[in-house]
């Protein structure tokens, strides 16, 4: 009997550990899935916030439009997508694995209240963005850049490195905006999470079972909140990404470029590209989620 017993928990204890790669798996596979069909909003978005224009009246679709015309479909659909893939699953899977992994060990969703699982989203964001940060410095690099050069992640890791060579700083500067980064991470995971499991809660207290279509749903509602929590953040990040390394000269901080946006635009400033985004991070909630819970299934997990 005791043998058995310790067969059992050592059979348990492999379990446990397997889980968080079966999870990460999952997380990371489903991240696979929707870049190379959203990258062209994530371009367009990113060409009218470099754009020096007030306000939200620079327009997606004829910066999109004038990128297609200029330098052809393939420009606009794949310039920074390979980076966009290595950073979507670095990224994701960070901060759905440690959500997920966290909010079980305090209990899970029916034990934690709305402000625990909030706090824990906010941290768990805010924790991915660390690791993601360098991917993306360099693919808002790629993307801004657009219009005048065609550039993989690997090239312009390189030239971003030897352009801050050339001024004395080191690999530290992939981490450059990294504290406003975290925030817009902290707000859409903060936002977005909590409105997925709330909207599936909903969902299926007024009947609809859990599966493709809820989840779906449940996708449509947490990308429109996180696209509308993480834009002011975004707004601030294109513009640290893309300040030129010059000699005798440190980067603008953080306050100077929110300074910058509000004298330029006001409030509105902090949500210019909010069409683009929504363009790529709507659909993407909604293809992702639904891939993602599909995939735990394979993996042999439940719904998240």
């Amino acid at each position: 009997m005791a043998l058995r017993q310790r067969q059992h928990m050592e059979v348990d204890d492999r379990e446990r550990l397997r889980l968080p790669v079966r999870e990460s798996c999952a997380v990371a596979s489903a991240s696979l899935v929707y870049p190379p069909l959203l990258n062209w909003a994530e371009v367009g978005k990113t060409l009218v916030q470099v754009k020096k224009c007030d306000g939200v009246r620079a327009d997606f679709f004829r910066s999109s439009a004038n990128l297609v015309r200029e330098r052809g479909w393939a420009r606009l659909f794949l310039v920074g997508l390979d980076t966009s893939l290595v950073r979507e699953v670095a990224y994701n899977t960070t901060r759905w694995a440690l959500y997920g992994a966290a909010r079980e060990r305090f209990g899970g969703r029916d034990q934690l209240g709305y402000g625990a699982r909030f706090g824990l989203a906010l941290s768990c964001g805010g924790l991915g963005s660390l690791l993601a940060n360098p991917f993306d410095l360099i693919r808002v690099r790629q993307h801004a850049a657009a219009k005048d050069s065609f550039l993989y992640g690997a090239s312009e890791l390189a030239r971003f490195l030897a352009e801050q060579r050339a001024v004395g700083r080191g690999p530290s500067a992939l981490w450059r905006g990294w504290q406003v980064n975290a925030a817009r991470s902290a707000c859409f995971t903060g936002g977005s999470m909590l409105t997925y499991e709330e909207t599936k809660a909903m969902l299926q207290r007024n009947g609809m079972e859990e599966g493709p279509v809820q989840h779906t749903v449940a996708g449509f509602c947490m990308g429109l909140v996180g696209t509308l929590c993480y834009m002011p953040a975004d707004s601030v990040r294109t513009v640290i990404y893309n300040q030129r390394a010059s000699a005798g000269k440190a980067p603008e901080s953080i306050t100077s470029v929110i300074a910058g946006l509000y004298a330029n635009g006001g409030i509105l400033a902090f949500f210019k590209g909010t069409p683009g985004a929504a363009l790529r991070t709507v659909p993407a909630c909604m293809i992702f989620p639904g891939v993602m819970e599909q995939s735990r299934k394979l993996w042999g997990l439940e719904y998240f």
